[in-house]
């Protein structure tokens, strides 16, 4: 059990300030307010604080410092832009312990394209539009002395953001592939909808150009219609809908007609994918009504077929129907729909979220004309399932779907509960079977996102990978991944013990445990009440002490436990059963101490109150006190000459500045200062581990068995917690003085896993 509850407190514990890692004089955050414009100088706008550069000097040692900033903006991890060398703007002064904030027009020089290097980016391309491409984008910023510019006084600030162009208008009214009514005189309501309504970068800017076509020839493709003729009628409108009336060029019965829409910035930058374009439309003007002709699918149904995937399925019609087209989205008014076509008789989705309620329906096709909607038809998907490490009954093997034809780059493929999303893959010679890389997302790591490899990895169409090998790469993977399956083995012992005392609940046992320090194979009983006990070599080892208790407690059975922790138990008439797990005591009413309601109670309390003392503004206090320490210490290295040595962990760039201090180096200096500095700063040090790690468990809590396992292992003074709450009640304490007494507890459980696995070594 400890060791799962240590494992509980590690997740958190590598976000800490521990042993070896070194901070700068001069911190650097970046911040970026979404939503994000690819429209670089929408950043530098005059009283813009879209992008801000909060600049902190730490080092109390130094009256102020000067800097210049390096400013770097990298697309999927690979730098394309970069501050100019020859780029000499003026001094930034910032004083110790004051946050200097820079926006707007204090950032537009570094973003202005005649102060950057352009690298492997076209500089010309860049120019046209001013527009940045789609993709993951980190823009960084460094503070270099502005004095010395090699000499790098901060961290690399970084901001982290999926930078993506609008989408297009989608198209409403008339439904692609309808016929549209003739009316007398001629009306038509032609509409979209905008999908750049949450951009303020762009939605109040956006203009709409309307191109409608005529279809001579049926059966072309409607995109080289809109890409190769003259429209016969356009306008550009503000609204996201048009009337088309007698003033319009009449149209023409049983014409075909071709439409799309166009959303422009009225400025002309590049907000918009597909350069604004939505799809390309087409209907009949005139003529009989086709849903008379094609009728409605009837017999829609749909399945989950996990967390992520479902199937939709019906009736395949070929008489009835050319083609379908399947619509599904998240139930409520507030998601859209989105559609995919078939020609067989059922859709499989792969996209989906765990635990969500969808809605799907569903149009047939005939001869070119779609028939009406189909009846709505809902399910749900189960929630997440949780990988258990460990697991000693896994299902049976089932047999394996169809290989999946071609894996590519950003397709998530479950493997045995786990996704994993591919990055680099290879398909080998047999089908269904890949090798490359991808990133294992693991919920009992925080969900984290571990880079991992696989050799030999087989994926069918269902995006299933069962069989193969995955290999996380993360370095510090397996100590955890052993750490947990201790934990779950130390849960299924503690079940499976409560298990054993309700079973021997009405079992009066005698006051003493026999506990050997072997395992223990087979126990039996000779005529004259000796136990004979044979270990797993096969050495046998007499006991006549038991007879001797039994023969004066008649009543009552006898535990015998090894060093496995399993136990055998004498019951009253000479009968021996072996008890795997143990967990019986020793105790006259047969029955083992338990955490009580009032005993988690108190617990979640006392957490409670815990998390108050250390509040989010108390643990940046002790962050920047520790800080402030660090730089101290670093300053008094540099007065005494004491030694010091550099980390590998660390990019070389740091390396001049950030210091690892250890034992050693302390030992060897003589000066009391910097020994009581040195001291000071472990103690704020220890101290911010400890607030955050009250922080995690406080707040990370939401299950009664989180709390009832805290309460497990947590003892005051020596007794567990539940009696400790019972025999407090007893004398009338208030609960405030428990809870003070149990905050204590808590915090000395978290003062020994510092101590004893994140102190500097």
């Amino acid at each position: 059990m400890k060791n799962y509850l240590l494992f509980f407190l590690f997740i958190f514990c590598s976000s800490l300030i521990s042993n070896g890692q070194r901070v700068p004089p001069v911190q650097v955050t970046v911040q970026l307010v979404p939503p994000y414009s690819v429209y670089l100088p929408d950043y530098a706008l005059p009283g813009n604080d879209k992008l801000r550069v909060i600049l902190l000097n730490r080092d109390l040692t130094q009256e102020s410092y000067q800097i210049k900033l390096f400013l770097s903006i990298k697309l999927n991890d690979r730098v394309i832009m970069q501050t100019s060398r020859l780029y000499n703007p003026a001094p930034i002064q910032i004083s110790p312990g004051i946050p200097s904030v820079l926006s707007g027009s204090d950032i537009e020089p570094y973003l202005s394209s005649n102060n950057l290097d352009f690298i492997g980016y076209s500089k010309e391309q860049y120019e046209k539009t001013k527009a940045l491409p789609e993709g993951s984008f980190q823009i960084c910023v460094t503070a270099y002395d502005y004095a010395r510019p090699t000499l790098q006084l901060s961290n690399q600030g970084c901001s982290y953001y999926y930078l993506s162009k609008n989408e297009p208008p989608m198209i409403n009214m008339p439904a692609c592939g309808s016929r549209l009514a003739m009316k007398d005189p001629q009306a038509a309501i032609f509409s979209w909808i905008p999908r750049n309504t949450a951009s303020p970068n762009s939605a109040g800017n956006t203009e709409y150009y309307f191109e409608l076509f005529e279809m001579r020839i049926p059966g072309r493709n409607p995109n080289d219609i809109a890409l190769t003729t003259q429209p016969v009628f356009t306008t550009i409108t503000d609204f996201t809908q048009l009337f088309y009336g007698p003033a319009e060029p009449i149209l023409t019965e049983g014409m075909q007609y071709v439409w799309r829409v166009q959303a422009r910035d009225k400025e002309g930058k590049d907000m918009f994918r597909n350069n604004g374009y939505s799809e390309v439309c087409t209907f009949t003007y005139g003529g009989a009504d086709p849903n008379y002709q094609v009728g409605v699918v009837k017999d829609l149904r749909a399945e989950a077929l996990g967390e992520k995937k479902a199937r939709i399925f019906w009736t395949l019609l070929s008489s009835d129907f050319d083609q379908y087209k399947v619509y599904y989205k998240k139930t409520g008014p507030e998601f859209e729909w989105f559609t995919s076509e078939t020609k067989e008789g059922e859709l499989k989705l792969y996209d989906l979220q765990p635990q969500t309620e969808y809605e799907v329906r569903i149009q047939g096709k005939k001869n070119g004309f779609y028939g009406g909607y189909s009846d709505i038809v809902k399910f749900s998907t189960p929630s997440k399932r949780i990988f258990e490490c460990g697991n000693e009954n896994p299902p049976a093997a089932a047999p394996l779907d169809k290989p999946l034809a071609q894996a590519v780059k950003g397709m998530v493929v479950n493997a045995s509960g786990l996704d994993m999303v591919l990055d680099q893959v290879q398909q080998l010679e047999t089908p269904g079977w890949y090798k490359g890389t991808g990133y294992v997302t693991v919920p009992m790591f925080g969900f984290a996102s571990i880079k991992s490899k696989f050799e030999r990895l087989y994926i069918d169409i269902n995006l299933n990978a069962p069989i193969g090998r995955i290999e996380m790469l993360s370095r510090g993977i397996e100590a955890m991944t052993n750490d947990q399956l201790k934990g779950q083995e130390v849960r299924k012992k503690k079940v499976k013990q409560e298990e054993n005392r309700a079973t021997y609940k009405d079992v009066v046992f005698y006051d003493k445990v026999w506990v050997y320090d072997f395992e223990i194979k087979e126990v039996t009983i000779k005529e004259n009440g000796d136990v004979i006990l044979t270990d797993t070599e096969g050495n046998i080892h007499t006991n006549t002490t038991i007879a001797e208790a039994k023969a004066s407690n008649p009543d009552k059975a006898i535990i015998i436990e090894d060093k496995k922790g399993d136990q055998y138990v004498i019951t009253k008439d000479n009968k021996v059963q072996k008890v795997e797990g143990g967990g019986l005591s020793a105790a006259p009413t047969g029955v083992a101490s338990t955490v009580t309601p009032d005993g988690t109670d108190i617990v979640k309390k006392s957490l409670k109150e815990l998390r108050k003392d250390y509040s989010d503004s108390k643990i940046l206090t002790l962050k920047n006190d520790a800080f402030s320490y660090q730089v101290s210490l670093k300053s008094k290295v540099d007065k005494h000459n004491a030694p010091y040595r550099t980390s590998g962990g660390i990019t070389e760039n740091y390396s001049s500045l950030m210091y690892d201090l250890d034992e050693s180096d302390i030992a060897t200096n003589t000066s009391s200062d910097f020994d009581n500095s040195s001291l000071q700063y472990k103690d704020k040090e220890s101290e911010y581990n400890r607030a955050s790690i009250v922080k995690y468990v406080a707040s990370g809590l939401d299950s009664k068995e989180d709390y009832k396992l805290i309460a497990s292992e947590l003892k005051i003074s020596g007794v567990e917690v539940s009696e400790y709450v019972a025999a407090q009640k007893s004398k009338g304490i208030s609960e405030t003085e428990m809870i003070t007494q149990v905050k204590q507890a808590i915090i000395d459980m978290i003062d020994a896993v510092i101590t004893n696995n994140f102190q500097r070594r």
